[in-house]
């Protein structure tokens, strides 16, 4: 089991590499566009998880068949997310990019959660939950002002 610590320092780590490569898509966008800035982006990452993956020995080819196919779409959602940031940064700046990205994905998670949709654990929305996303949806206004 990975302990709360581990935890979090994962999670301060993605936020931090999330806002490089925001500025990064950002100026990929301006320089080349958004759909081959984002192909480049996923070129580079197949790439390297490719090797991860190899140099891990990863899952069998039995344990890949086992997984439902509608989670590989995840991969398209990440064009979506890789696209919408190029696109949104280059015009707003990595702050006000990040703060709508994360105001909508902090929402959606809320409603993942309260649903218990894809094999979420339900997490029932609360009032200081509520109370959490208007403060992001107030943020997010104020940072784009």
């Amino acid at each position: 089991m990975v302990g709360a610590a581990a935890v979090v320092l994962i999670g301060l780590l993605g936020g931090a590499v999330a806002a490089v490569q925001s500025q990064m898509m950002g100026t990929l966008e301006q320089r080349v566009g958004m759909v081959a800035g984002t192909a480049a982006n996923f070129v580079v990452g197949a790439v390297a998880m490719a090797v991860v993956l190899l140099a891990v020995r990863g899952p069998s080819l039995e344990e890949w068949q086992r997984v439902p196919p509608y989670l590989f779409l995840a991969g398209i959602a990440g064009i979506l997310i890789i696209g919408s940031i190029a696109f949104t940064v280059a015009r707003v700046g990595v702050l006000a990019g990040s703060m709508l990205l994360v105001t909508a994905q902090l929402t959606g998670g809320t409603i993942i959660d309260h649903f218990g949709w894809m094999g979420a654990s339900v997490r029932e929305l609360s009032l200081s939950k509520l109370l959490g996303i208007m403060f992001l949806v107030l943020g997010a206004r104020l940072v784009l002002r």
